[in-house]
């Protein structure tokens, strides 16, 4: 069992890489074609999954990576190019027509990917948890991250729930607005996350 300070050092680590708010936008785009009731869904969708991710992390992280022969260099560059793709379909996309009604298909719910992995969960903070918990082995230490895991999935879902209310306010033009300038940034991200993974796996590009 660690001191109470150190938990709390891991808690501020973990928010601070993860950027919910920041990624409201992103969301708002990522989901601008689908009714209230769909976006909400989504939102706990990609909490759930973010959850599950960090879960997943704390005891399977790094034997996972190795099992599969896979780095986290790696991780970033196929992240990267699924940021990437769905950043191409919110900037060539047609202005959405904002309805209370219907559905999307679930093949199509962006909550699991791309919104909860890799874009909130993305390499960056699936990495500081798989750190922490190589560094912190005891129960008290697991649960602890677990309910750490269960934070940050709190505070996506506040963040995204709180930006559904935001489309009432923004209309469908201003919606569309927002999926475009998320669909730039989106493209930024997923370029960033390539060129990081390839300057990993080939330093000598660096």
């Amino acid at each position: 069992m660690r001191h109470w300070t150190e938990y709390t050092q891991i808690m501020v680590s973990l928010f601070a890489m993860c950027t919910a708010p920041a990624l409201v936008p992103v969301f708002l785009g990522l989901t601008s074609e689908m009714p209230a009731s769909q976006r909400k869904r989504t939102a706990w969708i990609c909490a759930s999954t973010v959850f599950v991710a960090l879960v997943v992390m704390v005891f399977f992280g790094e034997p996972l990576f190795k099992v599969m022969g896979v780095s986290l260099d790696a991780f970033r560059v196929g992240g990267g190019i699924l940021i990437l793709l769905s950043s191409i379909d919110m900037v060539r996309s047609e202005p959405p027509q904002l309805s209370q009604t219907g559905g999307h298909p679930a093949s199509n719910n962006p909550g699991i990917v791309p919104l909860g992995i890799p874009i909130v969960a993305g390499p960056g903070l699936l990495a500081a948890m798989m750190v922490h918990s190589s560094n912190y082995s005891g129960v008290a230490d697991d649960l602890v991250l677990v309910g750490a895991a269960l934070s940050m999935a709190i505070y996506v879902l506040i963040s995204f729930l709180f930006g559904e209310r935001v489309v009432g306010f923004l209309g469908s033009s201003g919606i569309a607005v927002i999926t475009k300038i998320s669909g730039l940034l989106l493209t930024a991200i997923g370029a960033g996350f390539i060129a990081d993974g390839i300057k990993g796996l080939f330093p000598a590009l660096a």
